[in-house]
C-alpha cells in the first residue's frame, strides 16, 4: 500500500502474481507478453490462464509450501521477501520526483 505522501505499507501476508506461460528469455520468448506481463487484465486473455495456479496467484503460504517441496534450501521469509521490499521500495525512490502527491488523494 501507497499512501498519498508516498509512504509504503507492506501487508504481512500477500500473494503472487504468476505467468501463464512458462518463462522464457528466447527472441520467441521475448515476444510472448504473458511471459513477461503477470498483471491479470493481460493474462486472462491466454489459453493457458489458471493452468498451473487458480487465478494465475500463489498465496504467501502456498509459495512457501511449493519451496519446500522443490527449493529446499530457499527462504521465503527470510531472503526472497525482503529482497521483493528493496525492488519496490527501490521503483518508489525512483520515480518519487515525478509523481505528484496532490494527485493522489
Amino acid at each position: 500500500c501507497v499512501t498519498h505522501d508516498l509512504k509504503a505499507y507492506f501487508f504481512k501476508e500477500g500473494y503472487l502474481r504468476m505467468s501463464s506461460e512458462v518463462f522464457d528469455l528466447s527472441e520467441r520468448g521475448l515476444e510472448n507478453k504473458f511471459i513477461h506481463l503477470t498483471n491479470n487484465a493481460v493474462q486472462k486473455y491466454s489459453q493457458n490462464y489458471c493452468r498451473f495456479e487458480s487465478g494465475n496467484q500463489l498465496s504467501f503460504p502456498d509459495f512457501e509450501q511449493y519451496l519446500r517441496q522443490n527449493h529446499p534450501t530457499a527462504d521465503f521469509r527470510g531472503k526472497i521477501l525482503p529482497k521483493m521490499k528493496d525492488m519496490v521500495l527501490m521503483s518508489l525512490e525512483s520515480v518519487k520526483k515525478k509523481l505528484n502527491p496532490e494527485d493522489r488523494r
